[in-house]
């Protein structure tokens, strides 16, 4: 991001972060960070992939901060974030049985993507779950 202010290209880059969790329970039952993590846990993280998001936005903000004069339009510093989904069982079948002529089905199973019917924070719609896995999985096995 910071070359990208200075010269003003576009380069991408794409970072991955298992979710492993900074807490568990003690054996009293109470949720405590493990060892080594209780700046982060007081700061209110509880996975190492959330500390990840929020180093990449204060980045973002510290760049366009120190570079408010000469930053380049196109600088975005936003990001992407996506999360991998084992599918249900039922979306399983629904994929298995699947009959072209059912329309109600096909929309059925696109919108079982969504954030919403997954279950999962962010408001991507089933249609954008879809074409993003097939644009990754295709732009991976280039």
């Amino acid at each position: 991001m910071q070359l990208n202010a200075e010269d003003g290209a576009d380069r991408r880059f794409i970072m991955v972060q298992l979710p492993e969790k900074i807490i568990h329970k003690n054996k009293n039952g109470k949720v405590v960070p493990i060892e080594g993590a209780k700046a982060a846990y007081d700061a209110g993280f509880k996975s190492i992939d959330e500390i990840s998001r929020e180093r990449i936005r204060r980045a973002a903000k510290k760049i366009k901060e120190d570079n408010e004069l000469t930053l380049p339009k196109n600088f975005d510093g936003s990001f992407k974030h996506y999360r991998v989904v084992k599918p249900t069982m039922q979306t399983l079948k629904d994929i298995d049985d699947f009959d072209p002529n059912n329309t109600n089905l096909f929309t059925n199973m696109v919108e079982g993507f969504s954030s919403d019917s997954l279950d999962i924070p962010g408001d991507a719609s089933g249609e954008q779950t879809i074409l993003t896995t097939l644009a990754g999985s295709r732009w991976l096995s280039i």
